[in-house]
């Protein structure tokens, strides 16, 4: 136990909100819900894009795609997810090159999208951000976000 606290150290997460915990970093999990059954599979800082960091090539344009469990892809396999189509079809439609940056997490709420573009996201240098809002339960508690202030116009 000894050597084991010494030197295994955990995976650290890139997002200030880590909605899943540092357990599902770098883990795979089965899912069997009656209407879908997922593999999913995450990387060291959780996830469910492997090497989130990587470089795109130098003429693609990079598109950086924040959200919750709707653009991390919950339901479906990660090449299914609306984000990995839209490059896809972006791609094969001649518009020129795209490579996407995938940053959904389960459990996400609209101010964390904007703190995990603070926190890494604009470090990755996308030409575009793709911020996926759901207008259930993205905004079930907008009473949150009212303030005194004067509108920005």
């Amino acid at each position: 136990e000894f050597i084991a606290r010494c030197f295994y150290v955990l995976p650290t997460p890139m997002a200030r909100r880590y909605p899943l915990g540092l357990g599902v970093a770098d883990s795979r999990m089965e899912v069997r819900h009656r209407e879908f059954q997922i593999t999913l599979e995450y990387d060291l800082v959780g996830f469910r894009e492997s090497g989130i960091g990587d470089h795109a090539p130098s003429d693609a344009k990079r598109i950086l795609f924040l959200g919750d469990s709707f653009a991390e892809g919950y339901g479906v396999e990660s090449h299914e997810r609306f984000s990995n189509r839209l490059i896809e079809s972006m791609n094969t439609g001649g518009r020129g090159r795209f490579h996407g940056i995938h940053a959904g997490q389960l459990y996400a709420d609209p101010d964390s999208y904007l703190n995990n573009l603070a926190d890494f996201g604009i470090a990755l240098h996308p030409d575009i951000v793709v911020m996926a809002l759901f207008m259930g339960n993205d905004f079930m508690d907008a009473r949150q976000y009212q303030t005194d202030s004067a509108p920005v116009v």
